[in-house]
């Protein structure tokens, strides 16, 4: 499959460096005006600087945008509207309507769109999901996210670090929480931009409930989700080498059950999915619906904080 890659910074280098890396995939085209972009792909690989032009490429199967938020809406119309599929990273937006006037484009177009939570395919993640079963029905999430930095002038700490939390309580527990509530615990300027820690809480018709802390100020880097039932904790970590245990006596129970994973990386596993589901002919509107669903509780959050 041939792949075009708008974007050439931090995670759009790994996302190519993971393409490249893919049997029977080819990086065709990039658009970038980073001449180092150069060093990152193979020879035949046609380097744009104008995204544009990446999208008149006739020989492209798909396309993946790794640029910021602010720009994901424009392109992946763009490239739905020239009939490609489109892997575009989280968050698909910041605006709401945004997000709702793509999905309406999408359907129209009968076009594919995946958006990159990428914990959701991260194999530790999955096998949580497996191992749902063992635990009942889930009475409460507890995540905790986020490192020293980034801090960005463009994207804020609740978009940047809060679409994982967000996917997690889309996939789990469904799209629309009944109550939702958010605290800002700390804000100071940090290089020029903002540093935060914020409290991020949703509630549920059946009673389930998430708790979400999120902060850029961290001085060791945290990601985990713990999901809990009548039958014990689930807990992965993709900061620990043990990516996922099974806590019987609930989340504070030392007695934790490791639970083997792959070790694949979760970008090779969202990569993989999203170009399996285009070859085969699998895609369908829930990859995309999922992303707006974030985008409504993000959005529905920054409200409480104002």
């Amino acid at each position: 499959m041939r792949v075009g890659v708008i974007g050439a910074g931090r995670w759009g280098r790994n996302i190519i460096r993971t393409l490249r890396g893919m049997s029977g995939v080819e990086v065709s085209c990039v658009a970038s005006r980073n001449p180092a972009t150069r060093d990152l792909v193979d020879a035949g690989c046609v380097i744009e600087h104008d995204w544009r032009s990446l999208l008149r490429h006739r020989e492209l199967d798909a396309v993946v945008v790794a640029t910021p938020p602010a720009m994901h809406v424009e392109m992946t119309a763009e490239a739905v509207s020239a009939g490609l599929p489109v892997f575009v990273e989280k968050p698909l937006t910041c605006d709401m309507r945004e997000a709702e006037r793509l999905f309406d484009l999408v359907a129209e177009k009968g076009g594919y769109v995946l958006v990159d939570h990428v914990h959701l395919f991260s194999p530790a993640y999955r096998a949580l999901r497996a191992r749902l079963p063992a635990i009942g029905s889930i009475t409460r999430l507890r995540v905790d996210a986020g490192a020293w930095g980034p801090f960005r002038t463009d994207t804020p700490v609740l978009w940047d670090w809060g679409p994982h939390g967000a996917a997690f309580c889309v996939d789990l527990l469904g799209p629309r929480p009944h109550a939702l509530g958010a605290e800002r615990i700390e804000r100071r300027s940090v290089d020029g931009a903002w540093g935060e820690t914020l409290v991020l809480h949703a509630e549920y018709a059946n009673g389930a409930a998430a708790d979400i802390r999120l902060s850029n100020m961290l001085r060791q880097k945290s990601r985990s989700l713990c999901v809990e039932g009548p039958g014990g904790t689930l807990v992965y970590d993709d900061c620990s080498a043990q990516k996922l245990t099974y806590r019987p006596g609930g989340p504070d129970d030392t007695a934790a059950e490791a639970i083997a994973v792959s070790a694949e990386p979760a970008l090779d596993c969202a990569l993989s999915q999203f170009l399996g589901n285009v070859s085969t002919g699998a895609a369908g509107p829930d990859d995309l619906r999922l992303g707006v669903e974030v985008v409504r509780m993000l959005d529905a959050w920054e409200a409480r904080l104002r």
